[in-house]
């Protein structure tokens, strides 16, 4: 192609040399976030880097506000089992583990994440079946996402690392 153009984002502070090199063979690098271009450039990236921020669908959000609250769940979202440590998944569910333990009356922890067996062994052995629901695999339509997010009682993501957090942003929409 006569101009070259690469969206992308990263989840770390430096990003690998095939990707340096595969921006580099670029015109242009578009990323989320301030955090994402100070990684590019920090690690090499050369060609000129421009922020486009992400950004919610306005009309979704206002719709779902009309909806009324239940606040009966806590939610989890995470697209990505490869990083469920830096995703904070691992720790959120031995936080959830202690709550369980030292409380009578905990909501439940809505997890919207890749439903593998693995995931399963892992709730057995915690022991946290009772207590958590592991929403389907299939997509959500921003409508039914947004939704999902209004009626928790929070949406807990405590990632150690994100390009751009989208969940938080609709979560605060």
């Amino acid at each position: 192609h006569e101009f070259k153009i690469l969206v992308t984002v990263c989840e770390t502070d430096q990003i690998p040399k095939s990707w340096v090199e595969a921006c580099n063979f670029c015109d242009l690098v578009v990323v989320p976030s301030q955090w994402c271009y100070d990684a590019f450039k920090g690690s090499g990236v050369t060609v000129p880097i421009h922020i486009v921020h992400h950004g919610i669908y306005a009309g979704v959000a206002t719709e779902v506000r009309a909806l009324p609250k239940k606040y009966d769940y806590f939610l989890h979202v995470s697209g990505s089992l490869t990083f469920a440590a830096r995703k904070g998944t691992t720790k959120l569910l031995r936080a959830y583990k202690t709550l369980t333990e030292t409380h009578n009356k905990v909501p439940p922890l809505w997890l919207k994440m890749p439903n593998t067996e693995g995931v399963w062994q892992v709730l057995d052995s915690l022991g946290l079946l009772e207590y958590i629901k592991l929403l389907p695999d299939d997509s959500l339509s921003p409508f039914e996402m947004y939704k999902l997010c209004r009626e928790a009682l929070a949406v807990v993501q405590p990632s150690r690392a994100e390009g751009f957090g989208i969940v938080p942003l609709e979560a605060r929409s």
